[in-house]
């Protein structure tokens, strides 16, 4: 993991986790990230997403007349390897898959006495 990223990259990077919705495949634009920060703060917003392209933990992508931005799979187990230090937030489980797909379904149990909830 890149050990060169600041507080203010590693909030930029929690942020556009949360604005994707922790997906690999939702990409988002810079002014949308941004307004998750105090207006004094939002100019360091498109510097530290730069950085964070740099380090290989998000990409750029082209959608229409602007650049949007999305996580890379770096980005997103760096992501959850923070909350899971800090112990708040969501739970997200990363499977050991390399395709991060929909979990396996589960069958109900075996004593005949399924209750829906």
């Amino acid at each position: 993991m890149p050990e060169t990223l600041s507080q203010a990259d590693i909030a930029v990077l929690v942020a556009l986790a949360t604005v994707c919705g922790f997906s690999l495949s939702a990409h988002y634009p810079a002014g949308l990230i941004q307004k998750k920060f105090p207006k004094h703060l939002r100019g360091e917003v498109p510097k530290s997403l730069k950085r964070l392209r740099k380090a290989g933990l998000i990409q750029q992508h082209p959608a229409g007349h602007e650049m949007t931005w999305q996580l890379t799979k770096g980005g997103l187990l760096f992501v959850c390897s923070k909350i899971s230090e800090v112990g708040e937030g969501p739970t997200v489980i990363v499977p050991e898959r390399a395709d991060l797909g929909s979990p396996p379904r589960t069958s109900p149990p075996d004593n005949g006495s399924f209750q829906a909830a």
